[in-house]
C-alpha cells in the first residue's frame, strides 16, 4: 500500500477508533431502532439514537429544544437541524472516505 509500518498502525489504529464509535453511536442504536427496542438516549432528551423516520431521534439539535428556543437567531443550525439524515450506511461510507483520504494524503505527503 505504500506505507510504512508506523503509518500503517497509525491509520489501523485510527480506522479502529471511528469504526468503534461508528458501531457504539450509529449502527447499533440503529439496529435496535429497527428491531422495536428502541437505541439509546445519549443526548438525554428523552429520543433514542438511530430512530425512525419522522421522530427526533439522532437529530443535530432535538426539535423541542429549537422550539423551546425560538427566540435565539440562529438560523444556520436551524436549516442543518432540518436535513434529512443520512443512513446509518451512508454515514459508513463517508466513514471510510475520510480514512482512504488522509492515507491518500499522508501518502501524497510522505
Amino acid at each position: 500500500m505504500g506505507l510504512d509500518v508506523p503509518a500503517a498502525l497509525a491509520a489501523h489504529r485510527h480506522l479502529s477508533l471511528l469504526v468503534l464509535s461508528f458501531v457504539l453511536l450509529i449502527d447499533g442504536p440503529a439496529d435496535r431502532a429497527g428491531d422495536g427496542r428502541g437505541g439509546d438516549d445519549l443526548a438525554g432528551d428523552g429520543h433514542a439514537e438511530g430512530g425512525r423516520e419522522g421522530d427526533s431521534s439522532g437529530r443535530l439539535v432535538p426539535d423541542a429544544w429549537l422550539t423551546a428556543h425560538a427566540d435565539l437567531d440562529i438560523p444556520t443550525l436551524r436549516e442543518a437541524a432540518a436535513l434529512p439524515l443520512p443512513t446509518p450506511d451512508e454515514q459508513f461510507d463517508e466513514l471510510v472516505s475520510a480514512v482512504v483520504d488522509r492515507i491518500r494524503g499522508g501518502l501524497r505527503a510522505g
